[in-house]
């Protein structure tokens, strides 16, 4: 039976952009850093996206996050629930 995954090894994968895989990790790691530091430092959560960038592509990014670094949902609840206790004063 095949299988009906579209997963390939990183050899195959399309670069829309040119970026190798391990120069995507690089630069994604470091702005993800960036962003948290800011937000940590100043408590304002900046926009970060633009319109170009879908739902789709928000959640595939989001998922992928969280499985790289095994975090479950309940951990995802209690950080999502962290910013409006913050505004709140809780």
């Amino acid at each position: 039976m095949e299988s009906s995954t579209n997963v390939m090894p990183p050899s195959t994968k399309q670069n829309i952009f040119g970026y190798s895989d391990e120069h995507l990790k690089e630069e994604f790691s470091l702005l993800v850093k960036e962003y948290a530091s800011r937000v940590e430092k100043t408590g304002l959560y900046s926009p970060i996206l633009n319109e170009n960038v879908s739902a789709t592509d928000i959640l595939l990014v989001v998922c992928e996050m969280l499985r790289a670094d095994n975090i479950n949902m309940f951990d995802l609840m209690m950080w999502y629930d962290r910013r409006q206790a913050e505004e709140q004063g809780r």
